[in-house]
């Protein structure tokens, strides 16, 4: 997997996430309308998150996409709490869904990247 795709993971985690509530009262093509009416929303995520510097270490960038990280989180009902990550910069993220059902489920990611600063203006997000 490239490097600058693992914000990309997270971003589709999230929207694994809002989607699966759904997704065992669909059928097949309700659920592809469904994840194809979010394919705007879910773009735009992907390129907030890849356009922001986040190389380990760099604080500032892993700052911003930890905000935004929570903040997305919280919208869909997660009890949040962070944690710092030193000692590396940003933090440790954990967000937690209560749920009815008698199995649980886990996401791990990590939204640093081996990208040294300046990278994503170099190379910004875009659609090949």
């Amino acid at each position: 997997m490239h490097p600058r795709s693992f914000p990309s993971v997270a971003a589709l985690g999230f929207s694994l996430l809002s989607l699966s509530a759904l997704a065992a009262d669909l059928s097949p093509d309700q659920l592809l309308n469904k994840a194809q009416a979010e394919q705007k929303a879910y773009l735009a995520t992907v390129k907030e998150l890849v356009d922001v510097d986040t190389g380990t270490g760099q604080a500032p960038g892993l700052k911003t996409v930890s905000a935004l990280l929570v903040e997305r989180l919280k919208a869909m009902g997660a009890e949040v709490t962070t944690t710092p990550a030193a000692p590396s910069a940003g933090d440790n993220i954990v967000g937690t869904f209560k749920g009815n059902g008698t199995r649980s489920f886990l996401l791990m990611v990590h939204y640093d990247t081996v990208f040294g600063p300046g990278t994503a203006a170099k190379r910004p997000f875009r659609l090949d």
